[in-house]
C-alpha cells in the first residue's frame, strides 16, 4: 500500500466527519448487560460472551425478550439441543438479531423445499 501511495496511485483521505464523544443517552437501545446475562444463562462464559457481543454490535440493538428468546425457541423446536445452540450462536451471532417468521423460517423451508432434510 505504501507503494502505491509513493508513485501516486492512491492517496489518503481523512474521513470529513469528526468523530465525537457519543453520551449515554445516545443509546436508547437494550442494556448491554440484559444481553450479556442472557448469554451466560445459555451457559456462555464471560469471554464467550465477550466475543459474540463483539463479533455483531448489531445483537445490542435488539431486545432479547422480541429477538434472541424466540430464535433460540425457534432453535430448539427444530431439534437442535443445548450444546448445539450455544455452538450456533458463537459460529453465526448474527442471526440472532434477524426475525424467525420474517427470515430464518422461510430460508429452511427453501432449503427443504431444494430437498435438503432436517438432519
Amino acid at each position: 500500500c505504501e507503494d502505491l501511495l509513493a508513485v501516486g496511485r492512491w492517496r489518503r483521505v481523512d474521513p470529513p466527519f469528526v468523530a465525537r464523544r457519543s453520551s449515554s443517552s445516545d443509546f436508547a437501545g437494550p442494556s448491554p448487560e440484559a444481553h450479556s446475562n442472557w448469554l451466560k444463562v445459555l451457559g456462555m462464559d464471560d469471554s464467550q460472551v465477550t466475543r459474540v457481543l463483539g463479533l455483531d454490535r448489531r445483537l445490542l440493538t435488539c431486545s432479547v425478550e422480541e429477538n434472541c428468546k424466540p430464535t433460540v425457541q425457534w432453535l430448539q423446536e427444530l431439534g437442535l439441543d443445548d450444546l448445539q445452540i450455544k455452538r450456533t450462536i458463537l459460529r453465526h451471532t448474527g442471526f440472532l438479531w434477524l426475525s424467525v417468521e420474517k427470515n430464518l423460517k422461510p430460508k429452511v423451508q427453501w432449503l427443504r423445499d431444494l430437498g435438503m432434510d432436517d438432519s
